[in-house]
């Protein structure tokens, strides 16, 4: 009994899997193995899909989410940078950050902190739509050089269009109703495995200074955590609900660490991947704090 309800703690899941990807480095192929787990994931996530919600959703799931990841997430990831770092590598490595689109993992990610699926695919749908556009255009303003569609257009073909076609297959064998509750635990363990991999693949990013470690992960925790917060805050204050705010934060605290890394590699050199490495590991562990800020936000609202 106590097995299960570890295996259903998300948190804990992935405060154990970054314990043992920092410690051991353990890591099995990690860019094949993180589009083959991170899409199975994507396909168990999108199989109750329903297509008229997301219709029904309007305008505001299409451009909201283009706005906090185009607009708001770059100003809470450069103002700290540019305060806190001094190395240029590093610092052009959270301008690709800040430049990238969202993580398409956040789809997954919704459905885990049990937010609104319709509304994360749709925002994602337009973010990586507008990024054709955007991309280029803020690389040239920030970098002096525009930024290739090639890698980002094989995200969306392995993580979002296979997945899909995936999960229709799913939804015609009936996959929900033959794993149950099966469901909610082989998604945990596949996370927990893509997490595992993700750290220890990236281990050595962790030990290049003292300070220098401090003040990437200063920007990391307030381009994550900090700025999804006051999202959150904020979609309460003006009346948003629960499901909407949840994937709102997503959107305005998770970059594709993955496309940044591979972009800091094709223009300039892998000093400049270390802060999306390192804020992958961020990433990670603020889905623990985020399922723990909405838990606790639901039950003081409950009361």
């Amino acid at each position: 009994m106590r097995l299960r309800g570890l295996l259903l703690n998300n948190g804990f899941l992935i405060f154990l899997a970054l314990t043992i990807g920092i410690a051991t480095g353990i890591s099995y192929k990690p860019k094949e193995s993180t589009y083959l787990l991170l899409g199975t994931i994507m396909a168990l996530s999108v199989t109750k899909i329903d297509f008229e919600r997301m219709k029904a959703k309007g305008k505001n799931s299409l451009i909201v989410p283009v706005i906090l990841v185009f607009g708001y997430s770059p100003l809470m990831t450069l103002i700290p940078a540019y305060l806190l770092i001094k190395n240029p590598d590093f610092l052009k490595g959270f301008i690709l950050m800040a430049i990238v689109p969202s993580a398409i993992s956040l789809i997954a990610f919704t459905k885990i902190l049990e937010g609104d699926v319709e509304l994360a695919l749709s925002g994602t749908a337009s973010v990586y739509f507008a990024s054709i556009f955007l991309m280029p255009l803020m690389g040239k303003l920030l970098l002096g050089r525009s930024v290739s569609a090639l890698s980002l257009l094989q995200s969306i073909v392995l993580l979002v269009i296979i997945p899909f076609l995936v999960s229709r297959a799913f939804v015609r064998m009936k996959i929900d109703e033959r794993l149950g509750e099966g469901k909610k635990y082989l998604t945990n363990i596949l996370f927990f495995i893509l997490v595992l991999n993700i750290v220890g693949a990236r281990r050595s990013a962790f030990f290049i200074g003292p300070y220098l470690i401090i003040a990437i992960s200063t920007v990391c925790i307030v381009k994550t955590s900090v700025a999804g917060t006051i999202i959150y805050l904020i979609s309460k204050r003006f009346g948003v609900s629960e499901e909407d705010s949840r994937a709102y934060v997503l959107f305005g605290a998770f970059k594709n660490g993955g496309l940044a890394v591979a972009l800091s590699v094709a223009l300039f050199n892998p000093a400049v991947a270390i802060p999306a490495a390192i804020s992958v590991v961020f990433d990670m562990l603020s889905m623990s704090y985020y399922s723990l800020l909405f838990r606790a936000y639901s039950k003081n609202s409950s009361k």
